[in-house]
């Protein structure tokens, strides 16, 4: 019953962790910025900070020390034991460097560990694996700067067999997605917003996006859908062809709120930092 209930714990810790100034397989993206634990849920607070530690062998490149012994704050059971999270939230430390780990097994994936200072705390690692954005503890203060063509590598592209089309398909992210097609050579870009509902309304228009300077893209027109919820409640989404002005917005100004019908919802920064890249991508 324990496993069980730890278990589900740490699967619902993931997706508090998820999508927060994640730099995959670019660490060094972390250097000199300021980052800080993340805030989790009070009810999961006791299975957070789990990568956290107080000494890195350089020479070795290796977490050497007993890890039951290598945590700061020490917390929790011994089978889980974790970070004290009262003691770290909130803390800013400064990303002072980055070393490789060289792994003990052959089989093992790359990780890293990431040297961090706090004047009140001192210096601490992370232990970072690039393969896990859930698993990921840490968020950048002001956001994440990624190069231009960082997630160019995360569209999908398609080829039709019978037909003279390409498509090509960005993740979602935070509900918001674009693809395009080129059909005898001519592109075309969509938008796709999704928005959770708690009620049903069927027939209804108007698609809203707010960017942080406070201008809007606004179809009051644009037909939206609605399906059950895998989970609770319903899916609302719309699905337009942008003008060229509405990309050229897209691409230079981040998106902060959306909205489908009476439907809201919010992007956060790194998201919205995505959502423009992945259009550049697209755009080229």
């Amino acid at each position: 019953m324990r496993k069980t209930i730890l278990s589900v714990a740490v699967s619902l810790l993931s997706l508090a962790l998820f999508g927060q100034s994640f730099p995959e397989d670019n660490p060094e993206l972390l250097l000199n910025k300021t980052v800080k634990p993340k805030e989790i849920n009070e009810s999961l607070q006791q299975y957070a900070y789990k990568n956290f530690f107080l000494e890195f062998d350089k020479e070795q490149k290796q977490f050497t020390k007993n890890e039951k012994n290598n945590k700061p704050f020490p917390s929790g059971p011994s089978y889980s034991l974790v970070s004290d999270y009262s003691k770290l939230v909130g803390k800013e430390f400064k990303v002072l460097e980055i070393f490789e780990i060289i792994p003990k097994y052959s089989f093992s994936g790359k990780e890293y560990a990431i040297e961090l200072e706090n004047p009140e705390i001192g210096v601490i690692f992370y232990k970072y694996n690039p393969k896990y954005e859930s698993s990921y503890e840490l968020e950048v203060v002001g956001g994440l700067d990624y190069p231009e063509d960082f997630f160019c590598s995360k569209i999908e592209y398609q080829k039709d067999k019978f037909e003279d089309k390409e498509t090509f398909f960005s993740p979602y992210e935070n509900g918001i997605s674009f693809m395009k097609t080129i059909v005898n050579g001519k592109p075309t870009i969509y938008l796709s917003v999704r928005i959770n509902g708690s009620t049903p309304n069927v027939g209804k228009k108007g698609l809203n996006l707010l960017f942080e300077d406070g201008s809007k893209l606004t179809r009051p027109e644009a037909d939206i859908d609605v399906k059950v919820s895998g989970g609770s409640g319903y899916i609302y989404s719309a699905f337009i062809e942008p003008t060229p002005s509405e990309i050229k917005l897209l691409t230079e100004k981040n998106i902060t709120d959306k909205r489908l019908y009476i439907y809201d919802g919010t992007v956060d920064i790194d998201s919205a930092k995505k959502i423009r890249a992945y259009l550049k991508c697209l755009s080229k």
